[in-house]
């Protein structure tokens, strides 16, 4: 399953039937250009926001 088919899963979409050949295309494209970051990408991003969260606290 690559990134594409993610944003499907989680959005649910795939039980609704398939996209547009239009949205399609633009969400493929958006996808390139890493508007949506990478499972592995995600975990990074929030273990830091964490982290921020608890120095910030400190």
């Amino acid at each position: 399953m690559d990134h594409f088919d993610d944003i499907l899963d989680l959005s649910r979409q795939i039980t609704r039937g398939p996209l547009s050949p239009w949205f399609t295309t633009h969400l493929r494209h958006q996808v390139k250009s890493r508007l949506f970051l990478p499972s592995d990408d995600l975990v990074n991003v929030g273990d830091r926001l964490i982290k921020q969260l608890f120095d910030y606290r400190q």
